[in-house]
């Protein structure tokens, strides 16, 4: 498949030509075609995708060939050499030139005699491509010899450094990838005769990216660039190319054991690889069942502290080199595991409660463990247990020691190989105990370990691992909570009460007042009655008490007088107040004061009125706060008022014998009032 380019002096060219008059009607338009079917028109030809695994060694090229081999190419990149490594797509077609040796100074791509390189120079920078197919495919490997044909440098004129690497693209269109670490670069050793003797000759290996795994068409290319000095530059020539998909090979995590101790190893191979073979770098070991199975156990020689590698090579590749992969496994004291007991801090006698036994860290790779659960059977009653699954198997635990405070308890892997991990905090076994005692402070619930089950466990690799206990069980004891009534006080004439301490079922006692869970006022001493509750818990046996008071009060009847200042016979206007006394009245008693049986005046113990009138009745209703009394509310004596209404006196007097009298007349002076009064 060709795609065509067209040159801007190839236009620039014909349209010369047009105004010039070089071309006309026909003519012209045949020039236009021919321009198009002929050299002027540059072409990019892809090359057909190879099936791997791909090989050629150009062994079937002869010299004067100029065929390129069945999914192979030359392009043109740019005109002219770069310092860089030009990405672009292709621009052109370029041929092969057959015949070249050291002596060809032209640029282009060149058949060496059963390799094919390429020459840049001043107007010419080619690239030599192939395809290939990697489709189900993955880490891809390309592997090739590359060498110096054509080498001016001599340190004078040409000093010239060239670099050449492969590049990538999926497809057939885009700019490529240029792949690093796989650079090659001439020497400065000169050959420019008519040879074809490869020049340092390298190999370079290179896995190709993911981006080209599994793809119908990737093309692969090989571009050049000036690195270095001027002069006349140097060619590069490429054979043995490989491609394949190669063996990956992954001996796993590296490990560490005790001394003597089992590792197993499940090695993998993928790639092209078939299989896999152990070898070791100290002698005296042994695999089970034998060197050439990927998943095997790893015995070392006996007594060995020193770290030894054991390298899988994958076999069955048809794509060498063969991979490998090292596990290195360390043997010496292993890091101890640690188990916990947590619990409440703090239980009321008859409680139930629960602790939690867990692996808080280490426990890796682990085949068995085993510990038991310890307290004092005086202030704990065994209740019940749980134990987790783990690797599809319970723990076993035993229940015949514990009317001696003890639980034990061992688990041990179905599976065996590879042990079970267990994440930080994961919960093995859980207790449940009863509360016997009503007082103490830390009581432990302890993980321990006896001569008969010690505190151990064992890794898959045989190894016996120290497991430390955090004990960290210290119960506070309270008594069985017991909640009396509040305080109350009661009057002797009051009805029998039930008495309502909790939890119910307990004894009241302390008073002539109480029968069974009732008490009565009037046979309730006067004054402060101490009662005491005592519970004890039916099935547990626990007993707490408390104390509450009932204030028993006799019943007192209230009363009030009332008086009227200056008194209930009054003139008209006179302002008369009003006063209460009340008996029984409490500490605060209320008043409501009456007027001819409607209320007026305040809640007070006195009343004043300056317009009261002849035959107006005054009362006052208390109500006592004392306490016990009955009724509360008393009503006072009625002071009814007289009223006098006010007058104007006068008076007139007389002269008797009259007015007009002798010297030495007695006269008598008489005086009339009128108002002026009984007296």
């Amino acid at each position: 498949m060709k795609s065509y380019f067209y040159t801007a002096t190839s236009i620039q060219l014909f349209n010369a030509s047009l105004k010039k008059g070089a071309f006309s009607g026909v003519r012209a338009s045949c020039f236009f075609v021919l321009m198009l079917l002929g050299g002027t028109v540059w072409g990019q030809t892809n090359p057909a995708a190879q099936a791997l695994p791909y090989t050629q060694n150009f062994s079937g090229l002869l010299a004067s060939s100029t065929t390129y081999p069945t999914g192979w190419q030359g392009w043109q990149l740019g005109t002219g050499a770069s310092g860089v490594f030009r990405t672009n797509a292709p621009t052109g077609d370029l041929a092969l030139n057959g015949n070249s040796t050291a002596s060809t100074t032209a640029g282009g791509v060149h058949n060496y005699n059963g390799k094919i390189g390429i020459l840049q120079s001043g107007s010419n920078d080619p690239s030599l491509a192939f395809a290939i197919n990697t489709t189900s495919l993955s880490n891809v490997r390309v592997t090739y010899d590359v060498m110096t044909i054509r080498n001016p440098y001599d340190g004078n004129s040409n000093t010239r450094i060239n670099e050449v690497t492969l590049q990538y693209r999926v497809g057939t269109s885009g700019t490529f990838t240029t792949l690093t670490g796989i650079e090659y670069q001439n020497n400065t050793t000169t050959q420019t005769g008519s040879v074809t003797t490869p020049q340092n000759l390298q190999n370079r290996s290179i896995i190709l990216p993911p981006a080209c795994d599994n793809q119908a068409i990737v093309q692969l290319r090989w571009a050049a660039r000036d690195v270095s000095g001027a002069g006349s530059r140097a060619s590069f020539a490429f054979d043995n190319i490989s491609v394949c998909q190669a063996p990956t090979a992954n001996a796993g995590a590296d490990l560490t054991t005790c001394v003597d101790g089992i590792v197993y190893v499940a090695g993998t191979v993928g790639g092209s690889a078939t299989g896999g073979t152990w070898t070791s770098n100290t002698p005296g070991g042994l695999f089970l069942p034998n060197a050439n199975t990927l998943a095997v156990f790893y015995i070392p020689p006996p007594g060995n502290v020193n770290p030894i590698t054991l390298t899988l090579t994958s076999t069955g590749g048809a794509c060498p080199p063969d991979a490998t992969d090292d596990v290195v496994i360390t043997y010496g004291v292993l890091p101890p595991l640690t188990l916990s007991a947590t619990g409440p801090s703090s239980a009321n006698c008859g409680d139930e409660v629960t602790i939690s036994i867990a692996a808080v860290n280490g426990f890796i790779d682990i085949k068995s463990y085993q510990f038991i659960v310890k307290w004092d059977p005086a202030k704990f009653d065994y209740v019940t247990h749980s134990s987790t699954v783990i690797g599809g198997v319970a723990g076993t635990v035993g229940t015949f020691d514990t009317p001696i405070g003890e639980l034990t308890y061992g688990w041990v892997d179905p599976a065996g190989i590879p042990g079970e991990n267990l994440t930080n905090g994961t919960e093995v076994l859980t207790v449940t105990l009863k509360v016997l005692a009503s007082t103490g402070l830390d009581e432990p619930v302890d993980i321990i370990g006896t001569i008969i089950t010690p505190l151990e466990a064992t890794n898959s690799q045989q190894c016996f691992l120290t497991v430390i206990p955090q004990n960290n069980v210290e119960i506070d004891f309270n008594p069985v909570p017991v909640t009396c009534p509040t305080n109350q006080m009661v009057c002797s004439s009051d009805a029998p009460f039930a008495l309502t301490a909790t939890p119910s079922g307990g004894t009241y006692s302390g008073s002539p007042g109480v029968n069974g869970a009732m008490f009565d006022p009037a046979m309730g001493n006067l004054g402060v009655n101490t009662i005491t509750y005592m519970y004890t818990h039916p099935v547990t046996g626990c007993s707490n008490s408390c104390t509450f008071d009932i204030n028993v009060t006799s019943t007192v009847t209230p009363s009030v007088s009332i008086s009227a200042n200056p008194g209930n016979n009054i003139c008209a206007g006179t302002s008369v107040t009003f006063t209460a006394v009340p008996t029984n009245g409490g500490a605060s008693p209320t008043y409501q004061w009456k007027l001819n049986g409607g209320n007026v005046g305040s809640n007070s113990n006195m009343y004043t009125n300056a317009a009261l009138a002849n035959g107006d009745q005054v009362s006052c209703e208390m109500t006592s706060n004392a306490p016990c009394a009955m009724p509360a509310t008393a009503t006072s004596n009625t002071v009814t008022m007289t009223v006098t209404a006010n007058v104007t006196p006068s008076v007139s007097i007389s002269a008797n014998p009259g007015n007009n009298i002798c010297a030495g007349t007695s006269v008598t002076f008489t005086a009339v009032p009128t108002n002026g009064g009984a007296s």
